[in-house]
């Protein structure tokens, strides 16, 4: 692997070391998991190349799917939420014109009971009987209903009144009458002020609620935008770690095959030198052993030098020819033993580096 090769294996296991911590982060936002994850991570070292980052990357897409799963499940939630919340919106809605309805009906009755009271002030029988129905109309409209024992004990009353032969106590009872019922309205008036009051200001709380909710609901639908353009972010830099990733297998096959080939051709030229070596040695063999049998002729020349100088000095020159030979044969063998020198620490450097890459 040369140098530019694991410059861009770096680079690259840095960005997918940051995509890592950004995942666990939004795991971490969706659920408390962070510090399980990040003592799940394993502890390899960057110089492995290749299988971290195939580790790294298939660590990634499992997180990745699970950062989808988790973000899934928060949308389902929210969605539900959201829903929960239209609903009590709706249902907070209907409250309030329901009890706006009732508002305005209350209202109306009791300004139909303040001009009816004022119109009758000065009526007898006719004034009391009407404030009877009024009240009674009113206070059933509202809820409260009214008591029908007043009307059946009144015409008991009137029936008692009819017979009774004094007109000045007839009056008086009818004045009781009327002041009691004057009173039974001015209660039920200062009652239905109240309930009015009441709900105001439950419809106002209401209104309260609902713009709450509303602020809720907006809150929660910019968060899901964001995460999800988060997400989005994050599915493409995946996309490219992944293409990235990728190319860099190929490259590496690339270099595995193209080691594959140098070692092929250095193992050849290896078994090439060595036969060169062993045609060699067998030269210097049989140099060495023509050397015996010249130096065993120039003993004999040397036992007979006396006699024949002709003879020794041609064993003379048949030793220095011997000589060259054998310093000839010696440097080529020097020469061709350093060849391979170097081709058997070439293959050991090639078999080094491919066994760097493989791990």
């Amino acid at each position: 692997m040369d140098h530019q090769t694991k410059v861009a294996v770096q680079k690259i296991v840095v960005s997918l070391q940051s995509v890592h911590e950004i995942l666990e982060d939004i795991l971490y936002r969706a659920s408390e998991e962070k510090l399980e994850r990040i003592s799940e991570r394993p502890n390899i070292d960057l110089k492995d190349g290749l299988r971290y980052l195939e580790l790294e990357a298939h660590n990634i897409h499992d997180l990745a799917k699970e950062v989808e799963i988790k973000l899934s499940e928060c949308r389902e939630k929210e969605r539900k939420e959201k829903s929960r919340m239209e609903s009590m919106i709706s249902s907070l809605t209907k409250e309030n014109q329901d009890t706006r309805i009732m508002l305005e009906v209350a209202i109306a009755e009791k300004e139909a009971a303040e001009n009816s009271f004022r119109a009758l002030k000065d009526d007898g029988d006719q004034r009391r009987s009407a404030i009877l129905q009024i009240a009674e109309k009113g206070l059933q409209k509202v809820g409260f209903g009214f008591i029908m024992e007043v009307i059946s004990g009144d015409s008991e009353r009137d029936e008692i009144s009819s017979c009774s032969p004094s007109a000045a106590s007839n009056e008086r009872e009818n004045k009781q009458e009327i002041d009691s019922l004057a009173s039974i309205v001015g209660t039920t008036l200062k009652n239905l002020h109240h309930e009015i009051n009441d709900l105001r200001q439950a419809l106002n709380e209401s209104r309260s609620d609902c713009d709450h909710l509303h602020l809720q609901a907006a809150e929660q639908a910019q968060k899901i935008m964001k995460q999800e353009s988060h997400i989005q972010d994050l599915r493409e830099r995946e996309i490219f770690l992944l293409h990235s990733v990728e190319e860099l297998t190929a490259g590496l096959k690339e270099v595995e095959q193209e080691a594959t080939r140098w070692r092929e051709a250095c193992a050849l030229e290896v078994e090439a030198g060595k036969l060169a070596i062993k045609a060699l040695n067998q030269e210097v063999t049989l140099l060495r052993e023509e050397l015996r049998r010249v130096k065993a002729d120039l003993h004999a020349a040397n036992s007979k030098i006396q006699l024949k100088e002709k003879l020794a000095a041609s064993a003379m020159a048949a030793q220095a020819a011997a000589d060259a030979c054998l310093k000839l044969a010696d440097s080529r063998s020097a020469g061709l033993q350093q060849r391979i020198e170097e081709l058997t620490r070439q293959m050991e450097q090639e078999d080094g580096h491919i066994c760097a890459i493989s791990s």
